[in-house]
């Protein structure tokens, strides 16, 4: 996973996503789960990681990205 001002790449195997930073309005964990959602609420990635989820939610954080601790729409 890349995370900058502009956007957040995510790489898994040989391929990378781009996500540009106006297209999701957050991200959260779902158990092992990153995901990452758009402004309509639709999820735009979902994939397990093993990375520090406190280190994730700083590295988001300093770049502008919106960090949620839990799904946003749970309730719904």
């Amino acid at each position: 996973m890349r995370i900058g001002g502009a956007r957040i790449v995510l790489t898994i195997r040989d391929a990378s996503r781009q996500f540009r930073r106006e297209d999701v309005a957050s991200a959260h964990r779902d158990g092992k789960q990153l995901v990452l959602l758009a402004p309509d609420g639709a999820e735009l990635a979902r994939e397990t990681s093993d990375l520090s989820w406190s280190r994730l939610d700083e590295a988001l954080t300093a770049h502008g990205h919106r960090w949620e601790p839990e799904d946003p729409h749970r309730e719904a």
